[in-house]
């Protein structure tokens, strides 16, 4: 896996995870580590909320992509998000959108998958970068789950 820029990198909550399905806590963002199928390994869940956290890279660095792995298993109310918004700041505080990315994959399709969604930009020099992904919020009016919470799955955020 490609993240010189990004392994090991502190980061921070912006909306915490479910204490259900901790995995190894905010580190679990740029360990280098990929979950698998089984949404009890190494995947941190968000329960009716968006993800959003900030990564900090230490110093400024010149950055082209942001990917995030997300998981979808929909027996379980596990759901890809709609979107993800990437961000950057020099500061921490003042942050400027530079990618969007859409979700492409039917929320009906069936089994466990993983799904990485990829923001590519021109290169940009910055300290922080801050990944949303937007949560669904409610299983679908077709699931069973419907209108009980979704939840979203992320296991890993890597920066080139």
């Amino acid at each position: 896996m490609k993240n010189p820029v990004g392994l090991f990198k502190p980061a921070k909550y912006l909306i915490e995870p479910s204490w259900k399905y901790p995995a190894n806590g905010i580190k679990t963002l740029t360990d280098g580590l990929r979950g698998d199928e089984d949404y009890r390994f190494n995947w941190l869940g968000f329960e009716g909320e968006d993800m959003e956290v900030v990564l900090d890279l230490g110093e400024i660095k010149t950055i082209k992509k942001v990917s995030a792995d997300f998981l979808q298993v929909i027996l379980s109310w596990v759901f890809l998000p709609q979107q993800i918004e990437v961000s950057i700041s020099d500061d921490g505080n003042n942050f400027k959108n530079v990618s969007i990315v859409k979700n492409t994959e039917s929320l009906e399709k069936d089994g466990a998958f993983i799904q990485t969604f990829s923001a590519e930009f021109a290169p940009v020099q910055t300290r922080y970068i801050k990944v949303k992904a937007d949560n669904i919020e409610i299983c679908p009016d077709w699931h069973i789950g419907h209108p009980l919470e979704a939840w979203i799955f992320t296991d890993e955020i890597v920066v080139e």
